[in-house]
């Protein structure tokens, strides 16, 4: 019950600022825009519970890929982490290879 309580209250607010808006316009062209941008918003908040009810199974899929999507990046992240310890190995090992050709050349 709650839950219509809230919507009719939703309604009413929504009704009585467009109400002041069409009031506050000055000319009769601009409200006719006015009107008809209200009545859309009106039949989405008459729409809102229905789509509400038959899409209610999705909003929970779509935590469901939530949880999978943060759950996979954590584990990618643990494993870059694991991965910038053989980056420094690379990185050193290169840094080593060309000390030696530098002193090679050095060398000649």
């Amino acid at each position: 019950m709650e839950i219509l309580y809230s919507w009719i209250e939703k309604y009413i607010a929504v009704f009585l600022v467009f109400v002041m808006m069409s009031y506050l316009i000055p000319r009769d062209t601009y409200r006719t825009y006015i009107r008809f941008f209200m009545e859309l918003v009106f039949v989405f908040l008459l729409l809102e519970p229905v789509l509400t009810f038959l899409f209610q199974g999705q909003n929970k899929s779509g935590e469901d890929f939530v949880r999978s999507f943060t759950k996979e990046m954590e584990q990618r992240q643990k494993e870059a982490e694991e991965m910038t310890y053989l980056d420094w190995d690379y990185m050193d090992t290169a840094a080593g290879y060309l000390q030696e050709m530098n002193e090679g050349q050095e060398g000649e």
